[in-house]
């Protein structure tokens, strides 16, 4: 039995010992340690097959993918004023998903179209930039953007004497939380995994003092194309205003306020492996010093 030493790099130890696995005879064994390094034991003619697998792994190109998100509230006021509230959401998302596919004439510019909705968020009363969290991922890895506060609710018990004494705290996360995937399916494209959570603290119900969260979640997976645009889903929601009358005026101001959410997400790919010119380069010639004769 002979035995080969290699190090492999952009597995870890387990895809390493599968992969090796596959090749490898009913005698054969295999050891592989978290820094890469993978110690194999079999016949030459298996560690030799398993070389060149460790080589192909090794000069195949690394990709990254990086995905920047866009998240626009629009009240539905600003819905109706861009008179867009009778435009069903598809019809946007089949556009966008279209364009980015190649099946729309080329004068149909995504970035500029893309453009123009962020432009409203800055000029347009009802419409916000809710947030736009980019994230870089290895191809198969997963990403997380996190953004919010931890409120601290007080856990009270009654006490012998019938006081309400404060035992501990009890933590809520609020805000927002986006996990992202990206697996490559093709040369071009790839699947999109996207869990998104908005959450929030909402005031006093009638004669309720312990407060209630209100979360909006959504979850999907789709194949997009390298530098396409895509509208991934839109999230319906009711935020729900409770602040003090004017003076002198008994008891809370209460108003609500329907919006729609949309999720963007535009997706460009990174080949980590490039190939630079290595043709040397002429370097100028010195600027002779004063008094130095010239030669032609």
């Amino acid at each position: 039995m002979s035995v080969l030493v290699r190090r492999v790099p952009r597995l870890d130890a387990e895809a390493i010992t599968q992969a090796v696995s596959t090749l490898l005879s009913t005698n054969g064994r295999v050891t592989a340690l978290e820094d890469g390094l993978v110690i194999v034991g079999d016949s030459a003619e298996v560690l030799q097959a398993v070389n060149e697998m460790i080589d192909a792994i090794a000069e195949t190109e690394s990709l990254s993918w990086v995905v920047q998100f866009y998240l626009v509230t629009l009240t539905n006021k600003a819905l109706s004023d861009f008179g867009v509230d009778g435009v069903p959401a598809l019809e946007v998302a089949y556009t966008f998903a279209n364009a980015s596919n190649g099946g729309i004439s080329p004068d149909f510019n995504l970035d500029a179209s893309l453009s123009a909705i962020l432009r409203a968020t800055k000029t347009e009363s009802g419409v916000r930039l809710v947030a736009e969290p980019l994230i870089t991922v290895a191809d198969g890895q997963k990403g997380r953007f996190q953004r919010g506060d931890v409120v601290l609710l007080p856990k009270t018990s009654t006490s012998q004497y019938g006081a309400e004494v404060v035992t501990g705290y009890q933590e809520i996360e609020t805000g927002l939380i986006l996990d992202v995937g990206v697996r490559e399916t093709s040369e071009s494209c790839a699947v999109l995994s996207l869990d998104l959570q908005i959450s929030s603290l909402v005031g006093e119900e009638k004669n309720q003092t312990t407060p209630r969260r209100a979360r909006e979640m959504f979850n999907t997976q789709a194949v997009v194309r390298n530098g396409g645009v895509y509208l991934l889903g839109t999230l319906e929601r009711r935020q729900v205003d409770q602040s003090r009358g004017a003076f002198l005026t008994l008891g809370r101001k209460r108003s609500t306020e329907d919006s729609v959410i949309q999720v963007w997400a535009k997706v460009q790919a990174v080949n980590t492996k490039q190939n630079f010119n290595t043709t040397p380069v002429d370097k100028p010639a010195p600027t002779p010093e004063a008094g130095t004769p010239v030669v032609p």
